[in-house]
């Protein structure tokens, strides 16, 4: 072939490709020295890279001018000797300084390297050890190490090296020809940035040889040099002096925050996926365009089920740039490798990784756990090979963390009602401790999975699967990270995922359990079912099986069709998740039922909407409540039930080999009854009890053993139903049994029951009463007995002479339909009626049942408007803390809508317990009884919440909660995982506020992938401030300001952790303080004199007046504060003193120094409290301990002094004036030293109600 045709066909192709030919002079051509000419072919480039070539070969035009006559060059910028710096003048220098920015803006806009193309090297990689960065050394000597050079060089002759040379060869002539000018600041701050663009483009060098490199490491590895980046100035000799040249110059520094974004690495890494906005499938998005990506869905959810087929692509309007395509909804996922490898390049991060869990976990024999690490679940976690993973061995770091998933408004809706709604997932490092494991710069953004609605069922586990293949490479081999602030030769990490941390929604779909909380699957911890849910004996509770959640989630993860599926997940209650794919995890284990969900948000919100009630027009009433009747449903007289009752007994009968699948296939009830009749229990139980699973596994048991009594009386009567059931057949009256769930009970005979007559439907009963009265009303009254004939149809007529028990058959024709003897049916009854008094009271006594529930629904709440009143007038008289969030005024009104879990939890905990005693603490009956059931609630929610967890605290919490499954099991929670803060779920709403105080543009598909990106920058800045003290010193002023605002750790924003994050909970006597400024008042040196002279060795030791006097003081997370000061509301507490716990307000507050006989000095914080005295009277708070609190008199007080070690805790104060009175509430967010038995009710103090 012609070499023209031939030339011709590869321009052809080309040209398809989307490539045109460049002959730019800059990169496409070479020049021959011999001939002093340009030449060769030209490169085929995409069209915006010739584009850019265009522009460097305009800006070798402009450099033409400055450059020697005989010299040949080929890079953009000339090479200059050193002495050509006397010969130019300064208009000169600025025209190349000016020409050097622009091209330096040039070469930092094109890419070095590619994914697709990595550098090849000279050398092998693995056979020369870690490489040396080499540019990063460049000082003011002028030492500059030419460019690809030394081992570590790359293959010149490798097109894929090319870019990357190209752009290293001209940022190093640029740089070397900055060297020879005058260091002026606008040539140093220049040389700066180039500087900082070639180290840059050297550490991409660096990670893609590590990286090559990584082939010595067996298994995943993952490269953390770019987390070392300096970026510290090299020039701070003269820095001050260029920022003091530029001060002019202020208005023309670059707002763009994503320089310093990029200088101080703040973004994170990331992947793009492109979501399905149907399915919530994921595919790798390319930025390209969409010719490079999938435009449609091609996701099938079973062998048999057909593809999606969404479209993952929308047009969009640009006005001139024309019609363009983009994605609809975009997933951004933050991996768990680079996140943690930025973790542990962090100063002192590691030592507090391996210590803090390894010093929990040595302490062998602690009654109390302080953490979660000292709970049962992570002492018994085994490694592959059997071993317990925790403690780690010397020498390696393993890591646990918890999830946490919770969907949430994107546009801020205040409603329970959202339209939109967003999906975050968080991961929490349990290795760290407590007060810093939740700070936003040591939590893991996961993603924010993109709404408009939440992934529905098993559709979120293709979110989760991308965190689940991090996790498995954590768990077995581990990950390898090639560097880390304590080991720059790298070190492994293990890891795995424990517990699961969301609420009782959230938690069911990533797990893969049903989703409502109604199902007969309704627990995490225990195979009860919902039909069972009565049963409150714990022994009676069937135990979870792992190995049968897994079996079972495996067939639903390999049925061929949805049918199929949705048949598993209905007889075992499971669906697969990826998390099964970790070969530790347990569902049932591992799932956390957190208390602010179950107890604040659940138990104290139902208790009083539901139970109390709150009604604002009448009084209080007892809240009286029908009894509860028993969720029993077996099979009664139903056809359906009793033929399907018949299919199961001959399946029993034949006992065919795969009996217990084939039993899955009858609805729990038939099985119920089967076991009812039978006496067929798990074995050490007493009822029979458990889900669809557990009572078929209970019947194959049972039926492969022959032998046994009940086989037998099956055996013989066979086909016949059981004696129990046949006599339910037999019985008189209609069948009132329901179907599966309408919660019928076991005696189908015990009301007689009027049945409604054929053909259309009556109204609701309300109407029915309603209309009922109205009939007797008027049967003196012609016009109103007219309007009620027009409201009333023939049906209702004939059910009201049926419940009147009147004969009707032979009114009218009898032939005739139902409406067409309307009237005749209606003049009978009124006549009826108005003849004989009894039939008017059999029609009445048939609603009168009604009337009385109506009656005592209206006027039974206990929450009236008298008790809501006293409420609120004693919230008006208690003073709290700062640091607790005042609850509105006005809550229990409707115009006050919802309240978050905090409001509840200090309205049950706090306010209601003030006034419920104050009223009903001395009453008897049902009043007082229901402040008793009432106080044990307060009592559970404040115990569940300490800071440490004990046997004893799960046995006190037991005894508290009487009822409530999902409650019940809180204890279990607590003894796995211990204390409530190790497992805590208000982190991730935290989280979520501080997203709705982003900037976005409010665009679902877009706004996750700003939450994210905006989250991980703020939390690193916060990092970089907590671990940079360079950095830190630039905005100390800053800091200085807001220390003095949010020391405090109010909750929401503690900047006091992110200034000081390794502060531990306790206080360092060594603390620092300034010189005494004051003199003690006589009575205050008198009582300090009395202190510290006590003993008879110091009874002649003099003690100083001076002291320095302080307005509040910081100690155990909480501020205490003068009471005369803005901080007044911190200044009453609960303190130990003579082996009492007593109250009082603090006037002040003091640093003492005192020399001892012995000449030790001694430097104390001393508070002086004026005291409460507690009443001598009957105190009807003290029968609930610290729940309750204590009743002090209200003028009698006397002054004490105390160290600050002898503080409690605060304590809310509510003067109640009538009585001469002042309650005292402890209230503490630790609860250390409360006692368990001080929580104790005493239920017979006043009498047995």
């Amino acid at each position: 072939m012609p070499k023209s045709t031939d030339r011709q066909n590869r321009r052809t192709r080309t040209a398809r490709n989307g490539l045109v030919l460049c002959r730019c002079k800059s990169s496409c051509l070479r020049f021959n020295e011999t001939t002093g000419k340009y030449e060769g072919p030209g490169e085929w480039i995409p069209p915006q890279r010739r584009a850019w070539h265009r522009t460097d070969d305009r800006l070798a035009a402009l450099l033409q001018p400055l450059q020697e006559p005989d010299a040949v060059q080929e890079r953009l910028v000339p090479n200059v000797e050193t002495e050509a710096e006397d010969q130019w003048s300064n208009a000169r220098e600025g025209r190349w300084v000016e020409l050097m920015r622009h091209q330096l803006a040039l070469v930092q806009e094109l890419p070095a390297t590619t994914l697709e193309r990595p550098l090849k090297f000279a050398n092998n990689p693995k056979e020369l050890g870690d490489y040396q960065l080499e540019y990063q050394e460049e000082d003011d000597s002028g030492i500059l190490p030419r460019p690809n050079t030394g081992l570590q060089a790359l293959d010149p002759r490798n097109i894929a090296n090319r870019r990357y040379l190209d752009q290293e060869n001209t940022l190093w002539e640029m740089l070397r020809t900055l060297q020879t000018f005058q260091r002026t600041p606008d040539i140093l701050q220049l040389r700066l940035d180039v500087l900082e663009a070639l180290v840059s483009l050297e550490r991409e060098k660096a990670l893609q040889w590590e990286t090559c490199r990584g082939g010595v490491v067996d298994g995943p590895y993952f490269n953390t040099e770019i987390f070392f980046k300096n970026t510290r100035s090299p020039f701070r000799s003269i820095d001050a002096a260029s920022i003091l040249s530029l001060l002019p110059e202020k208005d023309k520094i670059s707002k763009d925050p994503r320089t310093l974004a990029s200088r101080f690495n703040l973004d994170p890494i990331t992947s793009t996926y492109i979501s399905c906005p149907e399915c919530h499938c994921l595919y790798p998005y390319n930025p390209i365009g969409p010719d490079n990506n999938q435009l449609n869905c091609s996701f099938v959810k079973t062998p048999r089920s057909t593809s999606c087929g969404a479209a993952l692509w929308v047009d969009v309007d640009r006005g001139p740039l024309g019609v363009v395509k983009k994605p609809i909804r975009k997933y951004v996922h933050q991996g768990l490798k680079p996140w943690l490898g930025r973790l542990l390049a962090r100063p002192e991060m590691e030592s507090i990784l391996y210590d803090y869990p390894n010093t929990l976990l040595n302490c062998g024999g602690q009654r109390e756990a302080t953490d979660i690490w000292q709970g049962e679940v992570f002492r018994a976690v085994k490694d592959p090979s059997n071993r317990p993973f925790f403690p780690a061995p010397a020498g390696e770091l393993r890591l646990a963390f918890s999830l946490s998933v919770d969907s949430f408004s994107p546009f801020q809706n205040k409603t329970a009602k959202q339209t939109a709604s967003s999906t975050g997932m968080w991961m929490v490092l349990l290795n760290l401790p407590w007060h810093l494991r939740y700070l936003p710069q040591n939590m893991y953004l996961i993603g924010v999975i993109p709404g408009p609605k939440k992934p529905s069922n098993d559709e979120i586990n293709h979110y989760i699967r991308l965190l689940v293949n991090d996790l498995k490479e954590l768990w077995t081999p581990g990950v390898f990270f090639s560097r880390t602030y304590t080991r720059p030769q790298g070190r492994l990490c293990q890891g795995l995922l424990i517990p699961l941390v969301c609420d009782l929604l959230a938690a069911h779909q990533v797990i893969g359990y049903p989703g409502a909380p109604t199902a007969h699957y309704f627990c995490t911890c225990c195979d009860l079912d919902i039909d069972d849910i009565n049963v409150l004996n714990r022994q009676e509770w069937p135990a979870k099986d792992i190995r049968h959640i897994r079996r079972y989630a495996a067939i639903y993860r390999d049925s061929v069709s949805e049918e199929d599926q949705q048949a598993v997940f209905s007889a075992c209650g499971w669906r697969w998740s990826p998390l099964f794919e970790l070969e530790y995890w347990d569902p049932s284990l591992f799932t956390v039922i957190d208390s602010m969900h179950s107890l604040d948000l659940n138990l104290m919100q139902n208790h009083i909407r539901n139970l109390f009630q709150i009604d604002l027009k009448n009084n209080a009433g007892e809240a009286l409540r029908a009894p509860t009747q028993d969720r029993v449903k077996r099979v009664a007289k139903d056809p359906n039930d009793i033929r399907e009752l018949r299919r199961c007994q001959e399946k029993i009968f034949d006992n065919p080999p795969h009996l217990l699948y084939e039993l899955l296939h009858y609805r729990r009830k038939v099985l119920y009854s089967f076991c009812l009749d039978y006496e067929i229990l798990d074995p050490g139980h007493q009822l029979v009890v458990g889900t669809r699973w557990i009572l078929a596994k209970n019947i194959y048991q049972w039926r492969q053993n022959p032998g046994s009594p009940s086989i037998q009386t099956f055996l013989t009567r066979y086909p016949n139903l059981s004696i129990f059931q046949e006599g339910l057949l037999n019985e008189p009256g209609d069948d009132v049994s329901g179907d599966e769930d309408d919660g019928a009970g076991s005696d189908p005979a015990a009301v007689t029951v009027v049945p409604p007559p054929a053909g259309p439907k009556l109204p609701k009963r309300p109407a029915l009463r309603r209309l009922a009265k109205k009939i007797i009303a008027s049967l003196n009254d012609n016009e109103a007995r007219d309007a009620v004939y027009s409201q009333v149809t023939a049906v209702v007529i004939a059910h009201f002479c049926d419940i009147a028990q009147l004969d009707w058959s032979q009114i009218g024709q009898a032939t005739a339909p139902l409406s067409a003897r309307k009237r005749e049916l209606f003049n009978f009854l009124v006549t009826q009626l108005e003849d004989d008094p009894v039939n008017q009271d059999l029609l009445l006594g048939h609603f009168a049942e009604d009337d009385d529930t109506k009656s005592k629904q209206k006027s039974g709440a206990f929450l009236g408007k008298d008790v809501m009143t006293a409420i609120w007038e004693d919230m008006d008289r208690t003073r709290l803390p700062n640091w607790i969030t005042p609850v509105p005024r006005d809550w229990g009104t409707i115009r006050r809508g919802k309240l978050s879990a905090d409001n509840w939890r200090i309205i049950c905990c706090i306010h209601l317990p003030i006034t419920l005693i104050r009223l009903f603490g001395s009453a008897e009956g049902r009043r007082r009884a229901l402040l008793d059931n009432f106080m044990r609630l307060v009592s559970a929610a404040r115990i569940a919440t300490m800071r440490r967890s004990s046997q004893a605290q799960v046995d006190a919490y037991n005894s508290h909660i009487l009822a409530h499954h999902a409650a019940l099991h809180i204890g279990d929670i607590l003894a796995r995982f211990g204390p409530k803060h190790s497992h805590d779920s208000p982190h991730y709403e935290r989280y979520i506020r501080f997203f709705h105080r982003m900037n976005t543009n409010n665009k679902i598909g877009e706004i996750e992938g700003t939450y994210l990106r905006s989250a991980v920058r703020n939390a690193n800045i916060l990092a970089l401030l907590t671990d940079s003290q360079s950095v830190r010193e630039l905005v100390e002023k800053l800091l200085d300001r807001m220390r003095v605002h949010e020391k405090e750790r109010l909750r929401g924003f503690r900047l006091a952790e992110a200034l000081d994050p390794f502060n531990q909970e306790g206080e360092n006597d060594n603390f620092e303080s300034p010189e005494p400024d004051g003199q003690l008042a006589p009575l205050e040196f008198n009582m300090l004199c009395e202190v510290l002279q006590s003993s008879p060795e110091e009874r002649n030791t003099p003690v100083s007046p001076r002291v320095t006097f302080v307005n509040a003081i910081s100690y155990r997370n909480n501020v205490y504060a003068i009471w005369n000061s803005r901080r007044y509301r911190d200044s009453a507490v609960l303190y130990k003193a003579d082996g009492e716990e007593r109250a009082g307000v603090i006037q002040t507050i003091f640093l003492h120094h005192h020399r001892f006989s012995s000449g030790q000095t001694k430097r104390t914080r001393y508070l002086s409290v004026e005291e409460y005295k507690r009443t001598q009277n009957h105190d009807r708070y003290q029968v609930y301990g610290h729940a309750g609190g204590f009743l002090c008199d209200l003028g009698a007080r006397r002054f004490r002094l105390i160290q600050l070690d002898s503080v409690i805790a605060h304590v809310a104060v509510t003067e109640i004036p009538e009585e001469a009175m002042v309650h005292i509430l402890p209230i503490s967010r630790t609860l250390l030293s409360f006692e368990l038995n001080s929580y104790d009710v005493d239920e017979n103090a006043n009498g047995d109600p």
